[in-house]
This record gives structure tokens, C-alpha cells and sequence, in this order.
């Protein structure tokens, strides 16, 4: 999960999981300045959304892929509003 440092506090920069719940203890990890994460990070990352995807049931399947397909479809009405812009 990624989140950033402000101000002394932890601000999570996507939603949590579900299973997570108030009071529970987390590891925080500072993640590599670099260009980009470890290979580890990126290992244990594409774990978990193997992970989700492998529990994820039809009808969110379903759900997910329409709103991946409205996000698209949205791109690229601005991307024709700003070429006839110019």
C-alpha cells in the first residue's frame, strides 16, 4: 500500500482493504528513493493483486471491467474536447 509522510502523520494514498480494521497493527516500510521500488516491493505488491484478482467473485469482475471501460471512454472524450480546443 502506499501512502506519504506529512506533517507527522500516515496518509494512505489508496483505499484501504476491507479486511483491515480499526486498531490493527501494520508494518510501515519507507520505500526506496529510486527510481521506482525494489524488486521485492514489486513482488510482494503483485502478490496481493494476484491475490485479489483470485478471490474477486464474477459480478465484481463485471463491475470492475465496466468502470475500467467508463474511465476510458471518458479519456478519450477529453482528449477529443482538447484536440478540437487547439
Amino acid at each position: 500500500m502506499k501512502a506519504i509522510l506529512k506533517n507527522g502523520l500516515i496518509y494512505p494514498q489508496e483505499p484501504l482493504p476491507t479486511d483491515w480494521s480499526e486498531g490493527a497493527e501494520l508494518q510501515v516500510e519507507k520505500s526506496a528513493q529510486s527510481n521506482g521500488a525494489s524488486a521485492e516491493v514489486l513482488d510482494r505488491w503483485m502478490t496481493r493483486v494476484q491475490e485479489s484478482a483470485n478471490e474477486m467473485d464474477l459480478e465484481d469482475e463485471v463491475i470492475l471491467e465496466r468502470a475500467i471501460e467508463d474511465i476510458r471512454r471518458q479519456e478519450r472524450q477529453l482528449a477529443r474536447n482538447d484536440a478540437e480546443a487547439r
